[in-house]
């Protein structure tokens, strides 16, 4: 992949590039948006035309350096996340619970941003989801920020600047992300990947401006609880054609599956989230907050069961309101 197939995001691609054609590339960047919208592949992007050995302000994707990066293979690269973590510290990976960036992953790159490099022209460290790192990784991060290493960067790929300190962002350069338009995504579906119109149209409303999202739901919209079943119940809510007899045999079915619900959950926020995007109303208002507090709700070990049907049946009751 070059920077050119990084659909959507003309901006930011045209500051990197032209930064790599002046030689102006900033020591840490930010890399800042929604996921699923390209902030990934740009860095992996940026990694391999500061390796790559053709010259110019875009990788060749032929040669040697382009090639393990893209394998992810590259002695002076890597992608910095969870299971890169896992390996570093020798820790098995959560099987539930909030994630977060330890002080001790960013004390591996601390060491080895010193190292002399192996192969490459630069060291690049990819931090994946920064915004989750912890207090401790953050202030240990900003002493290599402060004082950066030549021929090394570091970007930092985030979809919020709330849980980073102040110190840390003033530090990298931002390059923002711009969320794709329905439209967009609705036309990358149809002709990219020969989704059908109307399939389209209801992944693309449901996508919230990223395709990576997007495609993982149109791979998922026929799974028992998938897309397919949650627009069906939802409309079926909406035009109060369904009894409470059969919510509750529904939340009988899907509370026997903790992964089903948690996808469930996550696309009827996504709907209730659309809704209100296109209609603006106290109805819709209450649905994605009473969606979202549910979603909130799976961090911790309640019943599935209760859980779902006590969202389901106050949904029935929102738009049974909004129609009488």
């Amino acid at each position: 992949m070059a920077f050119e197939n990084i659909v959507g995001q003309e901006k930011a691609i045209g500051i990197l590039k032209s930064q790599l054609e002046f030689n102006r590339i900033a020591h840490s960047y930010i890399f800042l948006g929604p996921e699923g919208i390209g902030r990934k592949k740009t860095a992996v992007e940026l990694a391999k035309a500061l390796n790559c050995e053709q010259s110019g302000n875009t990788p060749c994707d032929e040669c040697v350096p382009c090639r393990k990066i893209d394998k992810m293979i590259h002695p002076d690269v890597h992608l910095i996340d969870y299971i890169w973590q896992s390996k570093v510290l020798d820790e098995n990976l959560p099987k539930s619970g909030r994630n977060v960036i330890k002080i001790g992953t960013i004390r591996v790159i601390q060491r080895e941003i010193n190292l002399k490099l192996f192969e490459g022209r630069y060291r690049v460290f990819i931090i994946d989801s920064a915004e989750t790192l912890n207090r401790e990784a953050a202030n240990c991060l900003l002493k290599t920020l402060e004082e950066p290493s030549p021929n090394s960067l570091i970007i930092l790929i985030t979809n919020t600047l709330e849980t980073l300190p102040g110190t840390v962002i003033s530090r990298c350069q931002q390059i923002k992300f711009r969320m794709l338009s329905e439209e967009f995504v609705f036309e990358q579906l149809h002709r990219c990947y020969n989704v059908e119109k109307v399939k389209a149209g209801q992944i693309s409303g449901m996508s919230q401006g990223s395709l990576g999202k997007a495609i993982l739901l149109k791979d998922s919209f026929d799974e028992p609880f998938g897309i397919r079943v949650t627009i069906d119940l939802w409309n079926r809510l909406r035009d109060n054609k369904i009894d409470g007899a059969e919510l509750i045999e529904f939340c009988n079915r899907i509370g026997r599956n903790r992964a089903g619900t948690e996808k469930f959950i996550s696309n009827l926020l996504n709907l209730t989230r659309h809704e209100l995007i296109s209609e603006i109303s106290d109805r819709s208002q209450d649905a994605v907050e009473l969606v979202l507090s549910c979603k909130k709700s799976l961090r911790y070990n309640v019943n599935m069961n209760m859980l779902v049907s006590s969202m389901l049946l106050q949904l029935k009751e929102i738009f049974h309101a909004s129609s009488s």
